[in-house]
């Protein structure tokens, strides 16, 4: 990045990736801001500052009733998830002022000499922000830091991801950047894009970060990573012994993760720690007899208490409590309160009352206690050769202590080991010796790091600081794009439309099975039928023998791709955007060629169900897309079997709808369509003659009035507001493989239809055309099922949004500039901008200093004004100029010398009723 300074009007450019992003103050709190492609006529007057080299804009902030932009000015390299990304840590900073001349020499001055420095130390406004800003804030312009691997998504680079699907609590310059990120929001997509490649939005995590080179499985060149961030939420202070607070933030929460790279393979595994989410305040804090009181009520405490693990399920699944509070002295009301409010909600506890000592001596004895868990969680573990997912992260552990720094750190140390170890053994790779030394290193490096953040910002004078940063209000008005962004709304009709596309789902337990049989009957049930877009579930895709449980292969997967692709090419070209597979189950989506460029925000999610989430054996798959400007959801599950297994199938349902995660923290409900379907194993509440009898004499209604599924539907336990078109077809299980017989072996099962397809959409979005099987395709002990639907989607026409949004942009240059102008030319132009500053520094004058007719005369009315925003109203009067709408035009009232003048008591606003006369003699 490169700087460029002009004094008249003042104002600075900031250039990087050819585009220039230029700032000036118009008041203590209000900046005027251009961006546009970056040229000598755009950079006429300007000087480059070349003391210092620039990495970064972080934000704009006001502090003393000046305006001030930050830049890192020194950083070092720190880490490397992976070849290709780069995380820095920040040694130093510099503030800029926007609106006064008075502290350029200390910055210009700053390292010429000691004096220079310590004057620099006292005099500026900034120095001790700065000071602030360089205790552990990192960032990386390839990758979200603030969201773990699994959240942010493989891809690399991802700007979508980076500024839209951000966390915000782990962002450390929220409030420095919010505006930058809604000038972001506002500006063209060609814009757009400059402006992300571009170094002006840098997002802080603080924490620790740090990347080792390790040898592993004969790879030398293979990385491991711990990547810690904290919280910045309770804006009370970020860090303390304190608890919760009422939106359920707590001081010390802190996500760690730990990653591991080769070629092959890629695994993320994350924790979390925090104080306790409940009201309390301690006395005598560093004695042995500490005394801890609360003084909320119960009522209270539950409320913020469910925010706290609301946000946490919301964003990682099942959450795991493991309380390392001590079970004596002051700390046992605490934890007993705790432990109240844990069990109530039925959340999963541990509790791990075992010392520092006992941690780094005997880990095993916490390992002992968390087990199960550690293997109810998972990890996430991605094999790059073959693109598949070995495993998913589908919980998390929060670990708390009294002040949750040290002792938690140690108890996510001795987890984050054994998961590694586990994990990397399920890929086939061994847990070498240089590995574990390295992983262990960078975790003492991390606690101590930590440990260090906390002690240096418990200080009265670094949390006053910090609350100062966090209530910036900044206003950077841009009245162009403000401008554009309502006209593109009130004219939507003229870019988009609504058009109807065909979709086609299906659900196939295969039996374990493949096969060279057609599927047509299946796959294109009707005549001529095309489809826009094809979504296809399989259940038991391959035979779950116990090894296969937590690891499967994708081999049959594969396989099963090929066939579908190929049955589905008999009528178009279709390509596959997303396969995902857990253990048995895979889902795979496939759209025309020829409408690809509509589909973007592939996502998926997974979770596993079957022996208390341990197994792939059953469970669910999620895939998320948007079509346009529709959000569409599909879900394939296989659900627990057994006649007598109701509950235990509602359960499953459960569990993956409030499971489901996608980016941005979307859950299943946010679609404007939801497609469920799968092997849900529900049976009939009838006998095994009932059945087959009503089957033989096709009473489909008396079988579905005992259906389990039907009756769980209408008494709204399991899939409320689901529909599902009536069946018309035979149960589709189970079935004496290749032929049309039901059941003949020795455990001669009842007939069912365990195969449905369900759906449900918001404003009609989905209209369902058929639902029926295919009865001629017999290999598998079931029969696939199919359900065709019509779903209305928004289209945007990009191209001729583009257009209007170029005709806009011209159409306000000239209205505030008097000349035609097209993107990435021009800019503000110096007069207007001269004349905003000093219309904005006449708004803070007081009212009595009436100025000279002659000046009043001289100021135009069509000034760019923080309020000529996208309402295209004129700005505001002053004491200097009074303005009123004749006709919808502003014009300015000429003061008539010698009889009647703008009376300078009345209100600026015009709009506001008044007895006070507009014009005085």
């Amino acid at each position: 990045m490169r700087i460029f300074f002009r004094n008249t009007p003042r104002s600075f450019a900031l250039v990087s990736n050819e585009y220039a992003l230029t700032l000036q103050a118009v008041s203590p709190s209000e900046c005027l801001i251009d961006f546009q492609r970056a040229s000598h006529s755009s950079l006429e007057g300007y000087t480059e500052i070349v003391s210092q080299l620039f990495h970064g804009l972080i934000g704009i902030l006001s502090t003393k009733n000046q305006l001030y932009f930050a830049v890192i000015t020194e950083q070092l390299q720190v880490g490397s998830p992976r070849p290709s990304e780069a995380v820095y840590k920040i040694r130093d900073l510099e503030f800029y002022c926007l609106s006064s001349s008075d502290y350029d020499s200390l910055v210009t001055n700053r390292f010429r000499s000691e004096n220079a420095a310590q004057r620099y130390e006292i005099e500026h406004p900034c120095s001790k922000i700065k000071k602030v800003f360089t205790k552990g804030f990192h960032y990386s312009r390839d990758f979200d830091l603030t969201n773990v691997l699994q959240e942010r998504g493989l891809a690399q680079r991802d700007y979508h991801q980076m500024f839209n699907n951000y966390e915000k609590k782990y962002l450390w310059n929220s409030t420095l950047i919010r505006e930058l990120l809604a000038f972001r929001n506002r500006i063209t997509q060609d814009e757009r894009d400059a402006f992300d490649r571009s170094e002006f939005l840098t997002f802080l995590v603080r924490g620790f970060v740090k990347t080792f080179n390790v040898s592993l499985d004969g790879d030398d060149d293979s990385l491991i990573t711990l990547i810690s961030r904290i919280s910045s939420a309770k804006l009370s202070g970020p860090f303390g012994i304190g608890g919760v607070d009422e939106e359920g933030h707590v001081s010390n929460f802190i996500e760690t993760e730990l990653l591991v790279y080769n070629k092959n393979h890629y695994f993320s595994y994350s924790q979390l720690r925090g104080n306790v989410p409940l009201f309390y305040d301690v006395e005598n804090p560093f004695l042995q007899n500490k005394k801890i009181s609360f003084p909320r009520t119960s009522e209270v405490n539950e409320m913020s208490f469910d925010k706290h693990f609301g946000s946490i399920t919301a964003s990682h699944g099942q959450v795991y409590v493991v309380n390392a509070l001590k079970n004596k002295a002051g700390e046992e009301e605490l934890s007993n309160r705790y432990r109240y409010l844990v069990k109530k909600k039925g959340l999963p506890l541990i509790d791990a009352d075992i010392t520092r000592d006992a941690l780094k001596k005997s880990p095993h004895k916490l390992i002992y206690l968390l087990k199960e868990a550690i293997l109810e969680i998972g990890a996430f573990c991605y094999d790059i050769k073959q693109k598949v997912y070995i495993g998913k992260q589908l919980g998390i552990f929060r670990i708390n202590s009294l002040n949750s720094i040290e002792k938690p750190g140690l108890i996510e140390k001795v987890i984050s080991k054994e998961v590694m170890d586990i994990s990397l053994r399920e890929m086939g790779l061994p847990l070498s010796s240089d590995l574990l030394v390295k992983h262990n290193l960078l975790w003492d490096e991390n606690n101590s790091a930590l440990l260090q953040i906390y002690e240096k910002s418990i200080r009265r004078k670094d949390k006053k600081l910090y609350v100062g940063v966090a209530s910036n209000d900044i206003r950077l008005i841009d009245p162009i794009h403000d401008f554009i962004c309502e006209e593109l709304l009130k004219r939507k009709s003229e870019y988009s439309s609504k058009k109807t596309i065909r979709l086609f789902t299906g659900t196939f337990n295969v039996n374990a099975e493949t096969t060279d049989e057609d599927l047509s009957s299946w796959i294109f049930p009707h005549q001529d039928e095309v489809y826009d877009l094809a979504v296809i579930g399989l259940e038991e895709v391959v035979e779950l023998t116990t090894s296969q449980m937590l690891n499967t292969s994708s081999l049959q997967k594969k396989k099963w791709e090929y066939k579908l692709k190929k049955t589905l090419g008999q009528r178009n070209r279709y390509s596959l955007v997303s396969s995902e597979q857990l253990g048995g189950i895979a889902l795979m989506i496939f759209i025309r060629e020829d409408q690809i460029d509509q589909i973007k925000e592939v996502e998926s999610s997974l979770k596993k169900t079957g022996m208390a989430g341990m197994s792939a054996n059953k469970g669910g798959i999620g895939s998320s897309i948007l079509y346009s400007s529709t959000r569409l959801c599909f879900i394939c599950s296989h659900l627990a079997a057994g006649m007598e297994n109701v509950e235990q199938r509602h359960i499953d349902y459960k569990t993956i709808a409030q499971s489901m995660r996608f980016g941005g923290k979307r859950t299943v409900k946010d679609h404007d369509a939801v497609i469920w379907f799968g092997d849900f194993n529900y049976r009939i509440d009838l006998n095994n003659e009932q059945v087959r009898d009503a089957i033989q004499r096709k009473q489909y209604t008396v079988l579905f009035e005992h259906d389990q599924l039907n009756k769980q539907m209408i008494s709204g336990e399991s899939f409320p507001y689901f529909n599902e078109m009536e069946i018309k077809f035979p149960p589709t299980y189970k079935f004496n493989k290749g032929t049309s017989h039901y059941d003949t072996s020795e455990k001669f099962r009842i007939p069912a239809w365990t195969d449905r397809i369900l759906s449900k959409s918001h404003e009609g979005t989905l209209m369902q055309l058929s639902y029926g099987d295919a009865p001629d395709i017999k290999f598998s002990d079931h029969r696939p099922v199919y359900a065709t639907f019509d779903a209305t989607v928004v289209v945007i026409d990009e191209k001729k949004q583009d257009r209007l949004t170029k005709e806009l942009y011209e159409k306000r240059k000239l209205q505030l500039l008097g000349q035609p102008l097209t993107i990435g030319n021009g800019g503000i132009g110096d007069h207007q901008q001269q004349q905003l500053q000093q219309q904005q520094q006449q708004q803070h004058q007081p009212h009595q200093h009436q100025q000279p007719q002659q000046q009043q005369q001289q100021l135009t009315p069509t000034l760019v004004s923080h309020t000529s925003r996208a309402h295209g109203l004129p700005p505001p009067s002053t004491d200097r100029v009074k303005w009123w709408l004749d006709g919808g035009v502003k014009v300015t009232v000429p003061s008539s010398e010698g009889k009647t003048k703008v009376n300078p008591h009345r209100e600026i606003n015009p709009f506001i009723d008044s007895d006070i006369p507009e014009f005085i003699i």
